[in-house]
């Protein structure tokens, strides 16, 4: 039996990445039509089940349109049995339509369990300290547990320690954005699947889903990367740079292997002289085109030749003498020295 494992669509999210109103509409059908792809992606593989493990939609004002189509959708692949627990960002979800697919199976705030052949899927929306001591599985069947928060191996919404030798074969997770899997004891293990798309730059990184394949013997699972579009935060040392065109030519030998349909956030980084001519929104128009989103944070600082002002009789040479010979840290220190001299220079400056 094949099963695929979800969470974190966060349908209906107003989106994060800086996009003009075309591109945020754009990119929230985008993720509406990920479910779909999913979905699809289950049927054609010939999977029995989809798990959603939470937070399918991004909050409990999720527009009867979205919920609509994702219920439609669900109905569509009929052959397909969908597990759904609710997530921390929603509740209730689908209350409002008065009919729900007959392939959706929804969990309780107590521990709810729904079996197809030798696979049991239990889960509950509801966590709670000792939940595990009344949670009773079968030893010899292919034992699923759904549930939505923070799982670790001790102090943690989902304690893995008390999880260990209730015959769980596979703890479908939701709630961390990034694939991660985890021990659980000899016989089972928790995964986090991951947010299936991106959506903002604290999202990066390859995105997708899992797929479950079951034995009678165990559960083997992949992760199947599976997004419309990635996210990439790119650093770009520009130390030594002295014109626009070589902190362009530095950015674009940066950014070479990113595809063009992906977002972007350069970050630049290092050292640049005082004379450096660095226009940030040149730079970002300059880039703009070539990439669906692109943005640029500027973490370089200006180069400082500290020596130089050990001797030095003026306010300035005062300054960084006080503020390096503080118990502060170096990088600290750096950006102090940095934002004071520009500031005396009657500069603009951001700390």
């Amino acid at each position: 039996m094949k099963i695929v494992h979800t969470a974190d669509l966060h349908l209906d999210s107003p989106m994060t990445a800086r996009l003009d109103p075309q591109k945020t509409k754009q990119r929230r059908e985008e993720l509406l039509m990920n479910f779909r792809g999913i979905s699809e992606r289950a049927h054609l593989s010939g999977a029995s089940a989809v798990i959603i493990a939470g937070d399918l939609f991004d909050s409990e004002l999720t527009s009867v349109r979205t919920m609509r189509k994702v219920s439609d959708m669900i109905r569509e692949f009929s052959d397909i049995a969908f597990f759904y627990v609710h997530g921390n960002h929603e509740s209730d979800s689908f209350s409002s339509l008065p009919d729900l697919p007959e392939n959706l199976y929804i969990f309780g705030d107590d521990w709810t369990t729904y079996r197809i052949g030798p696979v049991t899927f239990t889960g509950r929306n509801t966590l709670a300290p000792g939940m595990f001591s009344s949670l009773s599985l079968p030893e010899d069947c292919r034992n699923i547990v759904i549930l939505h928060g923070a799982a670790a191996r001790g102090d943690a919404e989902i304690d893995l320690r008390a999880a260990a030798g209730k015959n769980i074969d596979y703890l479908a997770l939701g709630h961390y954005h990034t694939y991660s899997a985890l021990e659980i004891d000899r016989r089972g293990t928790a995964v986090y699947p991951g947010t299936p798309e991106g959506r903002g730059f604290d999202e990066c990184g390859t995105k997708g889903y899992v797929l479950l394949n079951v034995s009678p013997e165990n559960i083997s699972f992949d992760f199947v990367p599976f997004a419309a579009r990635t996210l990439h935060t790119i650093p770009c040392d520009i130390s030594g740079c002295r014109t626009h065109s070589e902190i362009r030519d530095r950015l674009s030998a940066a950014l070479a292997d990113i595809p063009r349909s992906d977002l972007v956030r350069a970050e630049l980084t290092g050292t640049y002289f005082r004379e450096t001519h660095k226009n940030i929104r040149a730079l970002e128009d300059d880039m703009r085109g070539r990439f669906y989103c692109f943005e640029i944070k500027d973490s370089s600082r200006p180069y400082i030749d500290l020596e130089s002002y050990r001797s030095d009789l003026s306010l300035r040479g005062e300054f960084v003498r006080e503020v390096m010979g503080s118990d502060l840290p170096d990088e600290l220190k750096e950006k102090i020295i940095a934002c004071g001299i520009s500031a005396l220079a009657g500069e603009e400056t951001e700390f």
